[in-house]
C-alpha cells in the first residue's frame, strides 16, 4: 500500500522559503511520480523573521 499525500517539509538547503519556490519543489516531486500516480504533496514553507505576511497570504491562497 502506498501513502495518497503528504505534508512536505521546507528545510532544504537552502530551505523553501517563497510560495514560488514551493511551487517549484512541488514540481519536482509531481515530475519524479509514476504515471497515472494520485499523490498528492501538501507544501509547506520555512517561516524566518524575515518571513513578510504577504507571503504567509500568498502561499495560504494557493490550494495547490
Amino acid at each position: 500500500m502506498h501513502f495518497g499525500r503528504a505534508i512536505v517539509m521546507p528545510n532544504l538547503k537552502p530551505p523553501v522559503t517563497t510560495t514560488a519556490r514551493a511551487l517549484e519543489y512541488r514540481e519536482e516531486i509531481l515530475r519524479a511520480l509514476p504515471p497515472g500516480s494520485s499523490f498528492m504533496p501538501f507544501m509547506t514553507l520555512y517561516l524566518t523573521d524575515n518571513t513578510s505576511p504577504e507571503e504567509i497570504k500568498l502561499a495560504s491562497m494557493d490550494s495547490r
